[in-house]
């Protein structure tokens, strides 16, 4: 059995509580939230997913208020990964306002900070006339 590595979770992987574990909760936390969501497509044999988790720690950290952060399992949650194309881990995709509004394939630390950054800026919610 292949074990996840990461530190601010014991060891374990993506904290639980950032983890969703099926189609209603991601409806729910992910497409219906208010708040821009960075969803990291990862799974537990993946060396490289384990190399993100500190990024998205830190982005949780510093965007809380303005960005919340998710994972999903695509071994746990495959239905997901087929309807958001994920062939290969991990890959991060930001939504706003329930619609995909960016994406980030392997761990790319300048790539998330960015997505993070620019969370919110051009939602639909908060400005319709910059609205893609």
């Amino acid at each position: 059995m292949t074990e996840r590595i990461h530190e601010s979770s014991g060891g374990e992987g993506a904290p639980p509580d950032r983890e969703v574990t099926g189609e209603e909760e991601f409806r729910d936390s992910v497409l219906g939230s208010e708040l821009p969501t960075i969803v990291a497509f990862t799974a537990v044999w993946c060396a490289p997913c384990a190399w993100l988790y500190p990024y998205l720690d830190e982005i949780a950290e510093k965007g809380r208020e303005r960005v919340q952060v998710r994972t999903v399992d695509v071994d746990r949650v495959p239905s997901l990964a087929d309807r958001y194309r994920i062939a290969t881990v991990p890959i991060v995709l930001l939504f706003e306002s329930g619609e995909e509004r960016a994406r980030s394939v392997g761990v790319e630390p300048e790539r998330l900070r960015a997505m993070a950054d620019a969370a919110g800026r051009a939602s639909p919610r908060t400005d319709p006339a910059q609205r893609n």
